[in-house]
């Protein structure tokens, strides 16, 4: 049964979420990236798919403290307690006579590829990602950043002309480069500018709560910035976005992390490392925290520290945190795709 399901999800390169019933047993599942994230929650013989909606869940102590200290929880937890998110590239397959479940992987990113593509190969699966999402009213989200300047290349080379927006002050880096590359290429420039008057018109109580609706699901926080973007852009459009500069340019890999010696000091990197809400401000919270990193990395432990900090990055802090930020577009009736995250890409 299980070997059927793999057949027809490899078939599906995209966002989607799954659930069936047949003898006795629920299967369900989401796609290789979570794009449509999918939640259940065990009870006594018997289990409900998207849990969130209900009311007065309890708050996991642990789980809520992770969220506070990274902006996201860690593995497929979420600040709720016994509600989890359906790991990507997972079937399970929940027995209602046994209340067990089982699981699947019936899609699996290779985080130590030893596969060697030339730029012209890449160039070419990407355009052939990117090509069925084109049409005219398409905006591209331009940075210094490698990826999205990649993603406006292939456009160009695919003889389309996005328009162009980029987020923060006329004196960022970002902005005054992204509007030198709109300007030589003839492209017209949007500049989404904030400050404390405009952060604090768009993040009323009522923006809190639509976000809260659309892109939260208790287990990461949304890109802020592209709240303000999705309130700017035209209803219907829609905006391919990079979000993946570090992977591609390998700046993750710092000095630091290449010569760590030992998991106990990846464990403290990772904690040192990624973005907080709240800082480490007691010796008990540190403690907490680095039991729930510890009991990750333990489980999804690489043959080297680098590809282990890299897996973590990415099922952690990369992919929740853009697919809410994707689905901020999706609550305005904006289609969002980012092209280095579609499975022919990402399964390179």
């Amino acid at each position: 049964k299980t070997k059927n399901f793999e057949e027809i999800f490899q078939k599906i390169n995209g966002s989607f979420r799954f659930s069936f019933e047949k003898d006795n047993a629920v299967y369900f599942t989401t796609d290789h990236f979570g794009g449509y994230p999918l939640f259940y929650q065990l009870e006594s013989f018997k289990i409900i798919l998207n849990p969130y909606l209900e009311k007065n869940k309890r708050i996991c102590d642990v789980n809520l403290l992770e969220f506070l200290t990274f902006g996201y929880t860690i593995g497929n937890n979420t600040i709720y307690e016994n509600i989890f998110e359906c790991d990507p590239g997972v079937l399970y397959s929940y027995s209602k006579e046994s209340n067990l479940l089982d699981k699947y992987v019936w899609f699996e990113y290779s985080y130590e590829s030893k596969n060697n593509y030339d730029e012209e190969y890449l160039a070419g699966v990407l355009k052939n990602s990117i090509q069925p999402f084109i049409s005219k009213n398409l905006y591209l989200p331009l940075t210094a950043g490698l990826d999205t300047r990649t993603l406006l290349a292939i456009n160009l080379n695919l003889n389309n002309f996005p328009e162009i927006f980029s987020n923060g002050k006329p004196d960022n880096i970002d902005v005054r480069i992204a509007k030198e590359i709109s300007e030589y290429f003839g492209l017209k420039f949007h500049l989404n500018e904030y400050n404390e008057i405009s952060t604090k018109n768009y993040f009323q109580e009522s923006d809190f709560l639509k976000m809260v609706k659309n892109a939260f699901w208790g287990r990461s926080l949304p890109h802020d910035l592209e709240w303000i973007s999705a309130q700017k852009l035209p209803s219907k459009s829609r905006v391919i976005s990079g979000h993946s500069g570090d992977w591609i340019s390998g700046s993750y890999l710092s000095e630091e992390l290449l010569t760590l010696k030992s998991e106990q000091k990846l464990i403290e990197y990772i904690i040192k490392k990624n973005p907080s809400l709240t800082g480490i401000s007691s010796k008990q919270q540190h403690n907490i925290i680095y039991n729930s990193v510890k009991k990750y990395v333990s489980k999804k432990k690489q043959t080297s520290l680098e590809s282990t900090f890299e897996i973590f990055e990415f099922e952690n802090h990369q992919r929740k945190y853009n697919i809410n930020s994707a689905r901020i577009y999706r609550g305005e009736n904006i289609e969002s795709y980012l092209p280095f995250f579609d499975r022919k890409v990402i399964a390179l």
